[in-house]
């Protein structure tokens, strides 16, 4: 088989932007990256996933992925690999917006720069570099899986959807959305009368009977609990409300990219008035499906923003091909020997740049040696039974590094009274002793963990009762003594 020198090398170009970054920080730069890393710890000591939590919300039922954890505990053996094997894992992105966009226009140039778009989205880098997150795994896979279906025929591409499939149906309950994009893809192949082959509606329906059963056994207990509102996981209604109310247009399409939105955009066009190919309408129903969820506010808004940010930079195979043929047609054809570097600048400054950006900011946002030192000294100070109070977006980082238990994190399914404790954990910062201390005793509060981002979430200089003789203070920690 050739090796496609230029995909290999802009490969290598994403795998080892992202390696400058990671390999700058000793720790993670998200909260939720310390659950995935107890869950991980615990089936390293114990062989089966954790599905009993003794430190989130002060002890409470979880939801495990059956695979995730194993898959971080095999990384571990390797130095740095939690580090460093997601992050070459996510840059396999490049591979599949390749394949896909060359399946979509038969033009290496086009399918190349789709490739570009697609590894330097911003949102992508936000969301997996230096975290652990589900995303590393998931965005190549669901796009991979869409190459393999869309040439099921295939011995190769068969094996692929059964891997891929499997692999899906082990990581986590999103990926129920799959299922409704097969069933919308097939919907658009039978309304514009296009051939479906048997074993393609075999394979696409076997995909989605699946997952769709798989999930309801491993939701079930949730469902039981919550109902319908299962799909929501539990999460505040303010903390939804506020996602979508802060959601600044400038910003979003800076974070996806402006090249990507708007020869997307044309691409869908054209691709579904003219060109009318299965990867186009597959790529179309995942963005389609996948924007009518967000609207609903039924999926994770960064997860569903980055599904989109990548079909797109993917379709742009099209716009960018049509251009290119285009131009061969004018007068500026003696000039397109300049189109390539000039369109490559372009991506540069529109992409590359800014995902620069947002990795300088993920970087500065690891926690510090200090807080880090802060959450030890409590581990040897505190008894096993002892609460710590810190941000909700501490709690997971606050259980991993003192080893006790938190008021709160973001993982609100099954969590207790969750808006509650958010109410309650505003007052114990911002009150004066006399409201906050029968809430310290509440939760069994022994210590409130004071960081920069807990005064910028609560904008507090410091405690209020932080001179009360109740109170004793060891750098960030105050420590109850009364």
């Amino acid at each position: 088989m050739k090796i496609n020198k230029k995909l290999l090398a802009i490969f290598l170009i994403v795998f080892l932007f992202r390696l400058y970054f990671v390999l700058q920080a000793d720790y993670f730069s998200d909260d939720t990256s310390y659950s995935y890393i107890r869950q991980m710890d615990y089936v390293r000591e114990n062989y089966k996933p954790m599905v009993y939590d003794e430190l989130s919300y002060g002890g409470k039922q979880v939801l495990p992925s059956p695979l995730f954890p194993y898959i971080l505990y095999v990384f571990s053996l390797v130095p740095y690999g939690l580090k460093i094997i997601p992050q070459l894992i996510v840059s396999l992105i490049v591979f599949a917006a390749y394949l896909l966009s060359k399946q979509l226009v038969d033009d290496e140039n086009s399918a190349l720069f789709s490739s570009i778009l697609a590894g330097f989205m911003p949102l992508l880098m936000n969301e997996t570099l230096n975290k652990i997150s589900i995303h590393f795994l998931a965005v190549p896979l669901i796009f991979y899986l869409a190459y393999c279906i869309t040439n099921i025929s295939s011995r190769k591409n068969k094996l692929g959807f059964l891997l891929s499939l499997i692999a899906i149906l082990l990581l986590d309950p999103i990926f129920m959305i799959l299922a409704i994009v097969l069933l919308f893809y097939l919907l658009l192949l039978y309304v514009e009368d296009m051939e479906i082959s048997k074993l393609e509606l075999k394979m696409t329906l076997f995909f989605v009977f699946i997952i769709i059963a798989i999930n309801l056994m491993l939701l079930k207990e949730a469902i039981f609990t919550y109902g319908s509102d299962v799909i929501f996981r539990n999460v505040p209604r303010e903390l939804l409300i506020n996602t979508f109310k802060q959601i600044n247009i400038l910003t979003l399409i800076y974070n996806i990219g402006y090249i990507p939105l708007i020869l997307g955009g044309v691409s869908v066009y054209y691709g579904i008035t003219r060109q009318k190919t299965k990867i186009i309408f597959l790529l179309s129903s995942l963005t389609l499906v996948t924007f009518s969820l967000l609207a609903l506010k039924l999926i994770a808004f960064y997860s569903g923003l980055i599904l989109i940010g990548i079909s797109a930079a993917i379709l742009s195979a099209i716009a960018i091909n049509k251009l290119l043929i285009y131009l061969d047609l004018t007068k500026l054809s003696k000039y397109n020997h300049l189109f390539i570097p000039l369109f490559l600048l372009l991506i540069i400054l529109l992409s590359v740049y800014p995902s620069y950006n947002v990795s300088k900011r993920i970087i500065s946002d690891e926690p510090t040696q200090g807080e880090i030192d802060a959450l030890e000294w409590v581990k040897s100070d505190s008894g096993n039974e002892d609460v710590v109070l810190g941000t909700i977006y501490q709690g997971n980082m606050i259980s991993k590094f003192s080893e006790r238990k938190n008021v709160f994190d973001t993982y609100f399914l099954f969590a207790p009274d969750v808006t509650q404790r958010m109410t309650d954990a505003y007052a114990i910062f911002s009150s004066d002793y006399e409201r906050a201390y029968p809430l310290l005793k509440k939760y069994n509060i022994k210590y409130v963990y004071l960081t920069n981002q807990a005064k910028d979430l609560y904008g507090i200089k410091d405690l209020g009762y932080s001179d009360s003789e109740c109170m004793e203070k060891h750098d960030m920690v105050y420590k109850v003594v009364c």
